[in-house]
C-alpha cells in the first residue's frame, strides 16, 4: 500500500521574514525526501502526490527574494537538490514494483 505524506504546514510566522520562509519550506521537501528515500529502500511504494505542489511553491518563493537575499539560499537549494536526486537513484535501485 503506498505511503502519502506531505503537509504544507502554517508558514504564517514566517512572514517577516522571506528568507525563513523558504528555508522553512525547504526544510520540508528535504525531511519528505529523506522519508520517502528511507521507505523506498526499504521495499515500500511511496505516492509523493503533492510534492510538486511544494516545491512549486519553493520556487516561487526563492523567485520572490530580492536579488542579494536570493544568493543566500543557493547552498540550501543545492542540498535539497542532492537529496532529490539520491531518492531517484533509490527508486531506480529498487527497480519496478
Amino acid at each position: 500500500m503506498p505511503v502519502t505524506f506531505f503537509s504544507f504546514g502554517d508558514h504564517a510566522k514566517f512572514d517577516d521574514d522571506a528568507v525563513a520562509v523558504v528555508i522553512h519550506l525547504k526544510e520540508g521537501i528535504q525531511h519528505t525526501i529523506s522519508i520517502a528515500k528511507t521507505l523506498v529502500s526499504a521495499g515500500r511504494v511511496v505516492n509523493l502526490t503533492g510534492l510538486d505542489r511544494a516545491v512549486g511553491l519553493l520556487c516561487a518563493k526563492a523567485l520572490d527574494l530580492a536579488p542579494g537575499r536570493g544568493s543566500s539560499i543557493n547552498p540550501h537549494l543545492l542540498s535539497l537538490l542532492d537529496n532529490a536526486e539520491s531518492l531517484t537513484q533509490a527508486v531506480r535501485n529498487a527497480g519496478p514494483r
